[in-house]
């Protein structure tokens, strides 16, 4: 919003994929920009650098350039929330764009991270509403819980993500970009191939991070409405969580190691 020459961002923290957290300068440096800007800092050569991940900051380029164009978009005020599992803010902060966004990730680390002893062979997961509404957000389960320093999944391990996915892929243009990318290629082997040194259309990256994740580990969706949606996808599909896990441990094995995460999107794992 723009009043008497100052720039003013509102919005919620919480870890995001690339940048670290959302909020502060990420709501206006992403939630704002344009197709270009998306396609720079959304591209495989951008996103696959160290320490673009949920929860870092530190050394994490895609947070730096978010930082560099809030000051240059001239971001004078933040008002910021952290809300807990059931959307209720429990904490808030105000005031200078750098300090006040600071200020709430030190308050959004402590309510978010999770610490775990070792890799779980299956992964029980949810992303609550209203993420699980289509299939382009409910995905970023997967790439949430692959896409760490130290995954809390075994390489080869299966990620269960319960999700109704009521609109399918999603309405936008980028859900539609992200599904043609995922369904034109034979294997997602051959998606991270063709597109790891190219500039992506803005919704195309989901498909190279979505990708990139399958090669670590499986991932089924269970109870979506648009079972076949998700198998053109490179994913698995089940009617229910019994028959997801009946699948899951017959190729696990019976005695595999298994996290519940109710909150993927929300949640950040760190070894003990």
């Amino acid at each position: 919003m723009l009043y008497n020459d100052h720039v003013i961002s509102i919005g919620v923290i919480e870890p995001h994929l690339h940048a670290g957290f959302s909020g502060g300068p990420e709501t206006l440096s992403i939630g704002m920009a344009g197709e270009e800007t998306i396609r720079f800092t959304h591209s495989p050569k951008f996103i696959d650098k160290p320490g673009a991940k949920p929860g870092v900051i530190k050394d994490n380029p895609f947070h730096r350039w978010i930082m560099e164009f809030a000051c240059i978009a001239k971001l004078k005020f933040i008002i910021n929330v952290v809300n807990d599992d059931l959307g209720r803010t429990i904490f808030a902060t105000a005031g200078e764009p750098q300090l006040a966004f600071y200020r709430g990730i030190e308050h959004a680390m402590l309510h978010y991270r999770v610490k775990v002893d070792e890799p779980a062979d299956i992964i029980i997961c949810g992303v609550g509403w209203p993420k699980d509404v289509n299939l382009y957000q409910a995905s970023r389960a997967l790439t949430y819980l692959t896409n760490t320093q130290k995954p809390i999944v075994k390489r080869g391990g299966l990620i269960l993500i319960s999700a109704r996915c009521e609109e399918g892929i999603g309405k936008g243009l980028g859900e539609r970009r992200f599904y043609a990318a995922m369904v034109r290629a034979k294997s997602p082997a051959e998606i991270v191939k063709k597109m790891k040194n190219k500039a992506c259309l803005a919704g195309e990256q989901r498909a190279y991070a979505v990708a990139k994740s399958l090669l670590f580990a499986d991932c089924a969706f269970v109870g979506t409405k648009f079972p076949d949606m998700a198998k053109k996808m490179k994913m698995l599909s089940f009617k229910d969580m019994d028959e997801a896990l009946e699948y899951a441990f017959a190729t696990r094995g019976k005695d595999a190691k298994v996290y519940v995460v109710p909150h993927a999107l929300v949640t950040l794992p760190v070894s003990r």
